[in-house]
């Protein structure tokens, strides 16, 4: 039997043991007594398509909510002939002769916007439906168990609401599918699970959140470094056991050389060494530009070779490659690219005044490109502490072009064009 023919069955059943047609909207069509939902509103029959839902109520349009598996009958009058109107339950039926509209009105609730067909001359009706939903409420035959709410119907998708969104007599089954990751549906509202925070509207485990580790708010990701002198090794900060920790683990040390290098990684270079005096790679004599002959340092058959020098707090490192000589400390101000040239050019270092900002060539010979984002992609053991951030160059971006600048950017190891009154990093070298 379909699901129309046995709703017709049910309310003509109930029709026969009231004995009273007005109680079932006969002739009068009075509001039929609410009796409760139908065998037709029970559960859904497990449609799969529309043509599964076919009924034999004429003036209704049939379709199935593939999602639910539910069938849905929705009251179309213009499926019905001059002169009719479409009654869910009991298919096209022809109106009362009539004059004009005021010989329509009646007291039926379960019909709206009752009038004359002016062709036909009988009355004719809308069904009720409140909410517009297309489905008019169960007290007049339809399926809709909220006719105040067009969202609410037979068939919908069940929110977590504290609602019986699809009319199934059951609130909020299914619904933790509608709250976002790690929440569940718990007395009409999305909540975090047990074991996550709620952090900027989303549920966070603090355990291993990279965006909130240990608290809301605690970012991973920086760049970090791991051990020092010769054991250094760069990485980033990752989330574990709601802690902070770098990526990396530090190098291995090795025995202590006289090299102007921390071999054995206890934060101090050449000690225990005594009459220890390191050879020195001979830097460059200010102004000479035959570094642009050399190799580049890093690559193959040409490694990087860095020489640290000077007092504690004044150090500079030789690069053995080109034989520039850099500051090692970086400022921890930013400057235009003014502001940059003239920093390096007043910068009193090491007992040197001849600093200057390197051009675009020089500075990058120090990328080092085995180092990832966020870098830094530089030695972190001849220049420990440097930000993974952008260093101004000397060197114009483009010709003809004075509001650009060429930059080096020590978090991905590239060099770019910026507009020159932007605020950078800069390290001086001679």
């Amino acid at each position: 039997m379909t699901s129309s023919s046995l709703r017709l069955a049910y309310w003509r059943l109930i029709c026969v043991l009231a004995a009273a047609t007005a109680a079932c909207g006969g002739p009068d069509r009075t509001p039929p007594v609410d009796l409760g939902p139908t065998p037709f509103d029970l559960g859904p029959p497990g449609c799969t398509s529309s043509a599964g839902c076919a009924d034999a109520v004429h003036c209704t349009t049939d379709t199935c909510e593939v999602a639910t598996g539910v069938c849905r009958h929705i009251p179309t009058p213009a499926l019905c002939g001059t002169g009719q109107s479409c009654d869910p339950i009991n298919d096209c039926v022809a109106g009362a002769a009539c004059a004009g509209d005021p010989d329509c009105a009646d007291t039926n609730a379960c019909t709206t916007n009752e009038r004359c067909d002016p062709a036909a001359r009988v009355c004719v009706y809308q069904p009720l439906d409140g909410d517009g939903d297309g489905d008019p409420p169960r007290v007049c035959g339809g399926t809709d168990c909220d006719d105040s709410n067009a969202s609410v119907y037979l068939g919908a998708a069940e929110a977590c609401n504290g609602r019986d969104d699809d009319c199934d007599g059951t609130v909020d089954e299914g619904a933790t599918a509608a709250c976002g990751t790690r929440e569940a549906c718990v007395s009409g509202t999305c909540e975090c699970v047990s074991g996550t925070t709620r952090c900027a509207g989303q549920c966070a485990d603090l355990t291993s959140d990279p965006l909130n580790c240990g608290a809301c708010g605690v970012y991973s990701g920086a760049s970090c470094t791991s051990g020092v002198g010769a054991c250094a090794r760069t990485g980033t900060q990752v989330c574990t056991a709601s802690a902070l920790t770098c990526s990396v683990v530090a190098g291995s040390p090795s025995t202590e050389l006289c090299n102007g290098l921390d071999d054995d990684c206890d934060g101090t270079v050449d000690d225990g060494l005594v009459g220890c005096v390191p050879p020195r790679c001979a830097p460059r004599v200010s102004g000479d530009t035959r570094w642009a002959q050399y190799p580049m340092p890093g690559t193959s058959g040409h490694a990087f070779s860095y020489q640290v020098t000077g007092a504690p707090g004044a150090e500079t490192v030789i690069d053995c490659v080109t034989g520039l000589e850099w500051q090692r400390a970086v400022d921890a101000g930013t400057y235009t690219q003014a502001g940059a040239v003239a920093y390096c050019d007043g910068l009193t270092l090491a007992g040197y005044t001849d600093w200057r900002l390197p051009s675009r060539i020089e500075l990058v010979t120090l990328v080092d490109y085995a180092v990832a984002y966020p870098g830094p992609t530089i030695s972190v053991t001849a220049f420990p502490g440097t930000p993974g951030e952008v260093f101004w160059s000397a060197s114009s971006a483009v010709a003809g072009s004075p509001s650009l600048g060429w930059y080096v950017a020590f978090n991905y190891g590239y060099a770019n064009g910026s507009v020159v009154t932007d605020g950078h990093r800069a390290r001086c070298v001679r």
